[in-house]
Formats: C-alpha cells, structure tokens, sequence
C-alpha cells in the first residue's frame, strides 16, 4: 500500500475512487464554495498514473453535488453506464438520489433518476454497480435500517426495471456502513464510522 504522490494527491481532499477502463476517477476538492469538488481521472500507463484531467463531458452540469460515477459496460447495447447519486440544482429539498446516464461512444446521455423503488424522500448515495450490470448496492438512510446509515442493494428484474432494494442486515450494524465496492466477483466491500 502506497501513496500515490504528488501527481494525484494536492493539499487539498481526494475521495471516493472508482476505476474503470484503465482509468482511476475520483473526486478532487476545489476550494471553492459554489463547486466544491471536481470529478477527476487518470489513466494507468505503464506502472505510473499519467497527469490527472479534469472529466467535463459527464453531465453534471444540472448538479450542485455529486458522487463518483460506477461505471459498467453494457456490450449487448454498446453503451458505458454510469451510476452516480447527486443534488439536482433545482431542487430545493437538497435531497440526495440516484441516477444513471450512458455513453455511446461519442455523447453522454442526459442523467436518469432511478425509479421510486431505489431513490425515497431520505439520502440515497454511494452506488456501485456490479460488472454485469444487473447488481446495484448503496448507502441510504432510509427508515427500517440498522444504524443510520446502512448498505441496501437491488436488482436487476431482467428487464430495465429494479427490484425493491433489501436491506444487507448481515452486514449492517448501529454504526454507518457507507462507500460500498463489488469487485469483478461480487464480494462486498466497504467501510463503516
């Protein structure tokens, strides 16, 4: 384990990593109020991380927060996914949700919401999607949890739709389990404060 120096690392945060294609995406502190985070990425070339590039085509522009996208690719469709939670701009209750948008190639789409089944009125954030797609686990605040904040996944129905999301009560204690990660093989990981 090690730091990866001054070519990712500043004085200011770097959170929430995510990798994928190659590519390590995570978000990067501002300093400055009205944007306060930036989403970052920087690519794995040989055994070093090239100069980190600021990742303006995602749209987030209607965004005043966001997470670090989870991405996977859909090779049925020919399309990269992307799963993130943010505050909409516009929205005045600041309510943190879930959202998808995909890239064909060329464009990303404009951000999704997530059904009534993933997102509620409480904090939903933090998702990750599994490799294939069909797997989607958070962290919510939801009312009939564990702790205050607990890990919830859900599910693909086999078709575009998701399946009211469970409870992992097996991992979920009084405490926050937040910033889950499925790996190529489905195990769970995450932290808890």
């Amino acid at each position: 384990l090690g730091n990866f120096g001054p070519v990712i690392n500043s004085d200011l945060d770097e959170v929430a990593p995510k990798v994928f294609d190659g590519k390590l995406y995570y978000l990067a502190e501002t300093g400055k109020p009205k944007n306060p985070y930036e989403l970052m990425s920087a690519k794995f070339t040989g055994n070093a991380f090239d100069t980190p590039e600021t990742e303006n085509f995602f749209p987030f522009d209607d965004f005043k927060s966001f997470t670090t996208p989870s991405f996977y690719r859909d090779e049925q469709r020919n399309v990269t996914v992307a799963y993130f939670a943010g505050v909409l701009k516009s929205d005045k209750f600041q309510n943190n949700d879930i959202y998808y948008a995909e890239y064909d190639g060329e464009n990303w789409g404009k951000a999704i919401k997530l059904s009534d089944s993933v997102n509620t009125s409480n904090f939903e954030s933090q998702p990750d999607i599994s490799s294939d797609g069909t797997t989607l686990v958070f962290a919510s605040d939801r009312p009939g949890g564990k702790g205050n904040i607990d890990l919830y996944v859900a599910y693909k129905d086999g078709g575009e739709k998701w399946t009211p999301p469970v409870n992992l009560d097996n991992v979920n204690t009084e405490l926050n389990e937040m910033y889950p990660f499925l790996n190529d093989n489905n195990d769970l990981f995450f932290i808890f404060l």
